[in-house]
């Protein structure tokens, strides 16, 4: 396996990607090294489809997840832990002052099993990725916000007070 292969959580998430269809040699690689980022990126013919992380679930790791996500334009991400596993929405605009019970789509145990593993399976399955569940997911309760639309509101909120500060020193 390509991504850290020298980390004791590698064989947890190959196990859980295996459970779910996917081939950790082909389709998981790591995700950049980005440090407080995803370890992992699992990619469906070349193309990045969810990242997946080994932090726990914290309010911090959460919301750097949601935004690494979020950056790269994935509806959703996973924070896997060796008790539990959370399903978190990457799809509106992550603030560090979001509740973290705002993103998570569902949490269930690091081994799921029953109802919890089919929920998995028809939203992660290689399969079901293939068919568009990703892309399926309920509407968000916050509004989604793509990146370049947030950068163009933050670069125009920039240029208005830049406006304002170049006119208020003409005035003086």
């Amino acid at each position: 396996m390509p991504a850290h292969p020298e980390k004791p959580e590698t064989g947890l998430v190959a196990r859980f990607l295996e459970t779910l269809g996917w081939n950790p040699a082909l389709d998981l690689s790591a995700a950049g090294g980005l440090v407080g980022g995803a370890d992992y990126c699992v990619r469906l013919d070349g193309r990045p489809m969810f990242f997946i992380a080994t932090q726990g679930a914290s309010q911090e790791a959460i919301y750097k997840l949601r935004r690494y996500g979020w950056s790269a334009r994935l509806p959703l991400s996973i924070l896997v832990g060796p008790d539990e596993l959370a399903v978190i929405d990457c799809r509106a605009r992550p603030s560090s002052r979001d509740e973290t019970s705002r993103s998570l789509l569902f949490t269930c145990g690091a081994h799921a099993e029953g109802t919890d593993l089919e929920r998995l399976r028809s939203l992660l399955s290689r399969d079901a990725v293939a068919r568009g569940s990703l892309d399926d997911l309920p509407a968000s309760a916050e509004r989604a916000q793509d990146v370049d639309e947030a950068f163009l509101e933050e670069m125009l909120r920039h240029r208005q007070s830049l406006a304002h500060d170049m006119a208020a020193q003409a005035i003086d």
